[in-house]
């Protein structure tokens, strides 16, 4: 309705907008939080958890919403699977795909709103003490993790299962919910730099980890409903958020391939608490099964790689 107006003023609008819709649902967060804290029931815990996702599913209609009013985005999404995928709220998914910005949390959120369970990914432990965000994102049970150096690690080897902890406690928690774990596989943002120093295999793409996965996999991948790969493709390159705002994202190509979970991928697959020697057993289990996730990671990546390829030569006209 207002694409017309003028970038800076775009920026501004569109951003005081986005501020004003994120501090109104992360407020009506905060007396929930309170009840979280003080009746650490599980039953209790269960039911704030829903409400909190709720909170949040209402806080990207409010973006849509602006994004509707403001930007001018011709949205293109494909299901590739083979056979059409009916995607379901009470399932819970696991849902990877490759990362060029971080606009593509939010158009991951625009394709998959209300369609399949709320988003949780992986974050630094350091993006905790965001102003607001920090905050919703630990009401929400975002699994936060310390990504320790291989040089810290060297010296504190004790603390080489922190991130495997983590995982699983944070995967304890959403056995009893509906929920989608979305992991940026390549662990950082795609650049042709980061690509050459990494000596990457691919093209499109940085080499993907499969230690996520393999966390997740062992954890809850029996739970999981599909693993959703998708491929985020920008016909006229990413953007920054700042570009985003100011109305310059004008197509985004969205690739969807609903799989079943490999049945290979779940050997070794641990059950129980994630304490003790427990924990240090679970942890070597995942070591020792590793690398077929792995394996089975590179292949996807090699046939994401060539899509993209295909999609940058044929940017107009994007094949199914």
């Amino acid at each position: 309705m207002f694409a017309f107006l003028p970038s800076r003023l775009k920026i501004f609008v569109t951003g005081f907008l986005m501020a004003v819709n994120l501090l109104l649902w992360t407020s009506l967060m905060v007396p929930v939080v309170i009840v979280k804290l003080v009746l650490p029931l599980p039953a209790s815990r269960r039911w704030c958890s829903r409400i909190l996702a709720s909170l949040a599913e209402f806080w990207i209609d409010g973006n849509e919403w602006i994004w509707r009013l403001l930007l001018q985005i011709e949205w293109e999404v494909h299901d590739v699977s083979g056979k059409p995928f009916e995607p379901r709220l009470d399932k819970s998914y696991l849902v990877i795909a490759n990362h060029q910005s971080w606009v593509d949390i939010l158009v991951l959120q625009h394709t998959f709103h209300r369609q399949i369970p709320f988003f949780r990914f992986f974050l630094k432990k350091s993006l905790l003490y965001v102003p607001v965000l920090g905050a919703a994102w630990w009401a929400l049970d975002y699994p936060f993790m310390s990504r320790h150096s291989k040089e810290f690690l060297r010296k504190h080897p004790e603390r080489r299962n922190d991130d495997f902890l983590a995982t699983r406690k944070a995967c304890e928690k959403f056995k009893t919910q509906p929920v989608s774990i979305l992991n940026f596989v390549e662990g950082t943002r795609f650049s042709p730099l980061k690509r050459d120093q990494q000596g990457s295999n691919y093209k499109n793409l940085l080499t993907p980890k499969a230690g996520g996965i393999s966390f997740v996999l062992q954890t809850m991948g029996e739970q999981f409903e599909k693993i959703l790969d998708v491929t985020i493709f920008y016909p006229q390159g990413s953007v920054t958020f700042g570009e985003l705002l100011a109305g310059k994202l004008s197509r985004v190509v969205v690739k969807i391939r609903a799989l079943d979970v490999p049945k290979g991928l779940l050997a070794g697959a641990t059950k129980g608490s994630a304490s003790g020697a427990a924990a240090e057993s679970a942890a070597a289990a995942v070591e020792d099964v590793r690398q077929k996730p792995a394996e089975w990671m590179r292949e996807l990546w090699q046939e994401k790689d060539l899509l993209l390829d295909q999609m940058k030569l044929s940017p107009g006209k994007i094949p199914s």
